[in-house]
């Protein structure tokens, strides 16, 4: 299940569950809307928190930007 569903199930705001998970609210709306995917630990924070029913790959969003994008394009080229 999406986040943003599960949050509207639960009747949750994103302020609600950032407050559970010790982040901010934006982080949680970059999360919701797919423009930041959740580090590991807190994917695993969120489907600890959710019972299971937001799992990781329901996190993941091939659209957002990835940490292995970067490093790869900082060593891009330094042999």
């Amino acid at each position: 299940m999406k986040l943003k569903e599960y949050l509207k199930m639960k009747g949750l705001t994103e302020y609600d569950f950032a407050d559970i998970l010790g982040i901010t609210q934006p982080h949680v709306n970059y999360i919701v809307n797919g423009k930041k995917n959740a580090s590991a630990g807190l994917a695993k924070r969120i489907e600890d928190v959710t019972n299971g029913q937001v799992t990781f790959n329901d996190l993941y969003s091939s659209k957002a930007p990835s940490r292995l994008n970067k490093n790869d394009r900082k060593t891009k080229g330094k042999k």
